[in-house]
């Protein structure tokens, strides 16, 4: 492993121009990894945005409103997640990433993980299983640790969180993959609709004989047709009907083997994460762990941040941080998993994502309180007050008056749900920084 880095540098792009197109976390990884096989070809760095870099090196650097238009200029383009080319006309030079590099480099067992929703959690959840049953692994990608970042000292199998930013122009699938849903997106990022689901598919796409792709049978988005031309070995787990991976009466059954729900302990809450666990205990089973082995270190994980995180009991409220709620579907599934929310608060970046599912849901939750932020908690209480729903709807200007409305409004021995079902960019850097945010403002 330690000349991998000098060897793709000399194999792949001797001779050639290339160019790091965005220079974020992601992008100055790329610049550092190079730079240790640096050699035989020339680098170019484009970004909107210039960097506070000392670059040791000649390279060729492309800062400011027009850096899209050095992508003409070279052969091949390693380009970051943040960076959209939906608006502009792809070049002809090879257009790849730090992902792709990854997986058609590293020599050892990478299990990928992606879907909308769901990925960090069940990324997050195989590690812990693996370390705790014994099985040398790294967790990196999009969970914040660039692949490439830890190629050199990856210790043992890769687990790899894997947006579909970082799918877009991969041609190499993980041994192990995971495709765990697909709702309407990012469309802001991708051309359309289609743009982000094509994305999403190559995490199995490339896969050979003796790959792995477990994947929801039930989602109406994810190409069946396509799942069938793969080569690899096809793994269905619904929550609707018998598959590879399913519960029924009380059991469930994975592969064959079936375990009573009752010895599966799960510190996380909701049906969701009950099938994110089962997910994650088929893949640990193809890494050659024991399925009853893994079950018996599920309830020593304890979640994410700002995914249903539970902030604690304040003047005898009971709050939740679900910051990573970013479509309606995830919304609907925090109030489902929580079983009884009092309030809920909502709204973020529009980006053209159909709020009515989760309209239509509020309406018959039970839910009392609907707090509503710009810009999309606004369409959503306008759309349950032209329904006439019976729920005390409220608009605010920000997320700080938004939770100093919900201590107002929210009773006694009640619970309270932090689940904006919209993203955070406008507003805030990133999920992250809004679910701090919210956990600072609860706490004032």
């Amino acid at each position: 492993l330690s000349d991998w880095s000098s060897d793709v540098c000399s194999s792949d792009l001797k001779g050639k121009k290339v160019l790091i197109l965005g220079f974020g976390r992601e992008g100055q990884s790329t610049y550092k990894f190079l730079e240790e096989g640096f050699g035989g070809f020339s680098l170019g760095v484009a970004d909107i945005n210039k960097p506070g870099f000392a670059f040791p090196r000649e390279v060729n650097l492309h800062f400011g409103e027009g850096y899209l238009e050095s992508i003409y200029e070279y052969d091949v383009i390693i380009k970051s997640p943040g960076v959209s080319l939906k608006d502009v006309k792809l070049p002809k030079g090879e257009i790849t990433c730090q992902t792709d590099l990854f997986l058609r480099f590293f020599p050892k067992t990478v299990i990928g993980v992606t879907g909308t929703k769901g990925k960090s959690t069940t990324s997050a959840l195989i590690s812990h299983i693996l370390t705790n049953c014994n099985v040398k692994n790294t967790l990196l990608g999009n969970i914040g640790i660039p692949p490439l970042s830890r190629f050199l000292d990856c210790e043992g199998i890769c687990v790899m969180e894997i947006s579909s930013h970082q799918l877009e122009f991969v041609k190499k699938s993980p041994n192990i993959a995971v495709l765990l849903n697909i709702y309407p997106e990012h469309l802001d990022h991708y051309k359309s609709y289609d743009h982000y689901k094509f994305a999403k598919h190559n995490i199995f796409k490339y896969q050979n004989e003796d790959d792995v792709i477990i994947y929801n049978s039930d989602c109406e988005d994810i190409d069946k047709g396509l799942i069938s031309a793969a080569k690899s070995k096809k793994v269905a787990f619904s929550y609707k009907n018998e598959a590879d991976i399913y519960i029924k009466d009380g059991f469930a059954y994975i592969l064959g083997e079936k375990i009573s729900l009752d010895e599966i302990n799960l510190k996380i809450k909701g049906r969701h994460n009950l099938y994110n666990a089962l997910v994650a205990l088929c893949a640990c089973r193809f890494a050659g762990v024991s399925i009853y082995d893994a079950v018996l270190v599920l309830d020593t994980f304890s979640g994410l941040p700002h995914r249903l995180y539970y902030c604690g009991k304040i003047d005898g409220v009971e709050y939740y941080n679900d910051s990573i709620s970013t479509i309606p579907q995830t919304a609907i599934c925090a109030v489902e998993a929580l079983g009884h929310v009092d309030t809920i608060i909502v709204g973020g970046m529009d980006r053209g994502v159909d709020l009515s599912p989760l309209v239509v849901f509020l309406q018959n939750s039970g839910v009392k309180n609907v707090i509503a932020m710009p810009d999309t908690g606004y369409k959503i209480t306008k759309a349950l007050r032209e329904n006439g729903a019976d729920i005390n709807l409220y608009d605010t200007k920000d997320l700080k008056e938004a939770v100093d409305l919900a201590k107002k409004v929210t009773p006694k021995g009640g619970v309270c749900l932090f689940s904006p079902a919209s993203a955070s960019y406008g507003f805030f850097k990133n999920f992250e920084d809004r679910g701090d945010a919210f956990m600072r403002y609860l706490y004032d």
